[in-house]
Parts: structure tokens; sequence; C-alpha cells
């Protein structure tokens, strides 16, 4: 499955010929977008490329999302996508994902509604991470009680059972909260399962990771594909990777194992999030 990412993947005026190969090869595709740039030809191309699957970044109602995002009216023009995506033949599921910040959390309620109003299959739910230039800014970053927030919400939401509603893939939250806010338990497969293509044409591993040199495992220019992910990787395939002296005493080890790669400091060698301190245990 090839997952087309960005920044925005609709910038790429030769993305759609680039996917008709891929399509013709055999690969299943999907992609990732903001929705804002979406078109009836854009549609058209979709559904010849046999596209699968799409998330669309939501980051609140109209004011927030907007202010977020920096484009004036914008918010519409998204739904009025959204609803488009929902009748393309090839297009099997049309996801929303929202990132959970201090900015948005009170919108949950309402946004959830919204998302039943669009006969959502899927609404992906995640946390902002401490990475990037969110890493020390206290103004979107969620605390111990915006967390906890967080997870009931999404577990009142599954119980209702009216979409699929789901936390991200990122971090262990525990065993008993992990069969109640998704579907599968905690496993970072970066490196393991997961592999990306940056636009310099570097293999690497999930494109959420810090772009670290030494994470670069080659160049697509230069290296076959195939042949660097079975004999390279090896770093990532250890269970030792992130591990560290606080996480080799802690009794949830054999089930986190140093929680998700993207957010481990590897500078520091300790995990930037743990659910430890969620639950005030730590």
């Amino acid at each position: 499955m090839l997952n087309v990412t960005g920044g925005e993947p609709l910038v790429r005026k030769d993305l759609f010929e680039i996917m008709e190969y891929a399509d013709n090869l055999g690969f299943r595709w999907g992609m990732t977008s903001n929705g804002m740039l979406i078109n009836d030809e854009i549609l058209e191309k979709m559904n010849k490329t046999h596209m699968e699957s799409i998330s669309i970044s939501l980051d609140g109602l109209k004011e927030t999302h907007e202010r977020f995002r920096k484009v004036p009216n914008s918010f519409d023009r998204i739904i009025e996508n959204i609803k488009k995506l929902q009748q393309v033949p090839a297009i099997k599921i049309a996801q929303v994902t929202t990132v959970a910040n201090k900015k948005n959390l009170h919108e949950l309620e309402a946004l959830y509604d919204l998302m039943k109003e669009l006969h959502m299959v899927s609404w992906r739910v995640i946390n902002v991470d401490p990475i990037g230039r969110a890493k020390n800014n206290d103004e979107i970053l969620l605390d111990k009680d915006d967390y906890k927030y967080l997870y009931n919400f999404i577990k009142e939401k599954r119980e209702e059972n009216i979409m699929n509603v789901e936390y991200g893939c990122s971090h262990y939250l525990d065993i008993d909260m992990e069969k109640e806010i998704r579907d599968t338990y905690f496993f970072c497969t970066t490196g393991l399962y997961v592999a990306s293509i940056l636009s310099n044409g570097d293999i690497f591993v999930c494109p959420n990771v810090e772009r670290r040199k030494e994470f670069v495992q080659g160049n697509i220019k230069t290296d076959n594909f195939v042949d660097v992910w079975e004999n390279r990787f090896e770093y990532f395939r250890s269970d030792e990777r992130t591990k560290c002296e606080k996480c080799a005493k802690c009794s949830k080890w054999k089930y986190c194992l140093g929680d998700s790669f993207h957010t481990f400091n590897f500078d520091d060698r300790k995990p930037n999030f743990c659910i430890k301190k969620v639950h005030g245990d730590e």
C-alpha cells in the first residue's frame, strides 16, 4: 500500500501521472490531504488511478480551522470536497483526521456531530505531539487533564458505534485503554512494516520521524528499494532501538518498547511522551 503525503500532495502537477504508473504496476494507494485543492478534474483522476483511501485534515470548526491553517474561507470548501470524495467509486475509505490540541479540544463534541452529519465512516483523532515546532509550544500541547479528556472522549464515541472513531497509531496507552480507543494494540511499525521515500529520494522510515542523517538508509535514485528494505534497516528491527535506562526498569517495557519512534529523544535517550505522566505515575 502506497500512502502519498506531504506537505500537500496535490501541489505536485505530475502526481496522477506517477500514481497511474504505480496503479498499472498493481500497487494500491491512498493519500493524506488538506482537502483545499480538490476539484472535479482531480476527483476524476483519483477514480481513474483507483485511489482507495484519503484522509482529510480538519483542525476544528470553521473559525478555529481557518485560523490554524491561515487560509480564509477554506473550511466550507473542504466540507464540500469531503462530500464529493464520498461519491468517488474507487474510494473505499474517505476519512477525516483531527489533531487535538488546546485550541480545538473544546470543539470535539461539535466536530463529532459534524462527522455524523457528513455520514463519515472513519474519524481519526490524534493528539499534537511534542515534536517539530510544536515541541515547546505550550499554547497547543496537551496537559495531563487534556489527555484524559481526549481518551475518554474517544472511548465514549466508540461505544456509540455510529462510525469508526479511533485514536491514531502514536503512543502506548496501557492495555485496558488500548482496546477501548483503537482497533489494534500499540506497536510502532517504523522500519518494520513502514518505510518512506522523501522528496529528495532518501529512503527513510515513517516520515514523522526526526530527519536525522543516520536514519537515512539509501536513496531511490541510486539504490534498489527492495535491496535496501531487505538488507538495511537493521537498527529499526531491534527491540533495543529505543531502550534507555528509564525504560529498561519499567514494568510496561515489553508492551511499550520506548513508545513511538517519532517522539523519542535520541539526543537525551528518553521518550518525549510517556503514558505514566498522563496517569501521574511518575
